[in-house]
């Protein structure tokens, strides 16, 4: 933990809080609140340099602090019926997959934001800050498993409504051969 605290005390942050999430998979989950305003342009600036300055073992997921907007909501859908399963993978190998998330509400989405809290999947591509109503974004994610046997999380993702944060889930499994 302290080592993530001097990672996030850095003057980029400024403005930004963090909590953890939990542990899971050999990794620790960090939830990095950045201050409002954030541009999917400085998302993705900051998301390579986090990335690539993290602690070992940390997995880090960006979010802002804003959730306003009023009017009627948004509501995200993720592709793929109840789950998604990769199939039999070998292990040390690698499949991927691309989720639609569609937005079936009247309102737009903000601060939307995706990932998995335990391995062997992790997300490859995150999805725009915003999704517009009957509009969609992609989320890439992939099962790399590293033993044999079955593997299952779920995919998460999460954004403002226009009055809340809230969530939706995508179910998947894979086998590691």
């Amino acid at each position: 933990q302290r080592e993530i605290e001097q990672f996030l005390q850095h003057p980029a942050w400024s403005g930004s809080a963090w909590d953890t999430l939990g542990y899971t998979g050999g990794a620790h989950f960090w939830r990095v609140t950045l201050p409002s305003g954030v541009t999917d342009t400085q998302l993705d600036a900051i998301d390579c340099v986090l990335q690539a300055f993290k602690p070992a073992h940390t997995v880090l997921v960006l979010r802002s602090t804003t959730c306003s907007g009023g009017g009627a909501p948004a509501d995200l859908v993720i592709s793929d019926a109840v789950s998604y399963d990769f199939g039999s993978v070998a292990a040390g190998a690698g499949a991927t997959h691309v989720f639609d998330v569609t937005n079936i509400g009247l309102g737009s989405a903000s601060d939307v934001n995706a990932f998995v809290l335990s391995g062997p999947f992790r997300v490859t591509s995150r999805p725009s800050l915003a999704i517009a109503s009957a509009g969609y974004a992609t989320v890439g994610v992939e099962f790399g498993p590293g033993s044999v046997g079955p593997f299952s999380t779920y995919l998460t993702v999460e954004y403002c409504d226009g009055t809340q944060r809230v969530t939706t889930t995508r179910l998947m499994t894979g086998t590691g051969t």
